[in-house]
């Protein structure tokens, strides 16, 4: 008998006398691995830079969304966040304040944090405070009205001048 096999064997013997000790070095070895911890350079949701490989689903279709910022008022750090339009108008939507970690109701339909149904809108205009609503042309040109409300320009049938299309 080698001694290499003796101390195995010792150590096995060993092991069965000393049974408080949990037998799992595999376990511990695999969770204690550090590519456990490491992130991936791409995110899951990246497509594959190889053209060969087959997407298994196609892309989606972009959701109606709204881009939605606000002053938090405890920290007064200004936000910008998307949020989904089916989510706004028929779910429970909170939105984290990325300074303070404050979070803050802006829909809630679900009735999850209250008895009603209401917007953020609902409860600035209970509060008397102004409601800006905007729209974003295919440009990248803003437009605001205090009211939610926008005005058509009317052509003029002449031709004339100051004409806007």
């Amino acid at each position: 008998m080698s001694l290499k096999s003796s101390t195995f064997t010792a150590l096995r013997a060993l092991s069965r006398h000393q049974s408080a000790i949990p037998k799992f070095p595999s376990r511990i070895i695999s969770l204690s691995h550090p590519r456990l911890y490491s992130t991936p350079s791409k995110p899951l949701t990246d497509r594959s830079s190889d053209p060969s490989t087959p997407s298994s689903s196609p892309p989606r279709a972009p959701q109606p969304s709204y881009d939605l910022t606000f002053t938090c008022q405890p920290c007064s750090a200004r936000s910008t966040h998307r949020i989904s339009k089916q989510g706004y108008h028929s779910g429970s939507i909170l939105i984290t304040c990325p300074s303070c970690k404050n979070r803050h109701v802006i829909s809630d339909h679900l009735g999850i944090f209250g008895d009603r149904k209401l917007t953020i809108e609902d409860l600035m205009k209970e509060k008397g405070m102004l409601v800006k609503k905007g729209t974003l042309s295919e440009d990248g040109n803003l437009e605001f009205w205090s009211d939610g409300t926008s005005t058509e320009r009317k052509r003029d049938g002449d031709g004339g001048e100051g004409e806007k299309r």
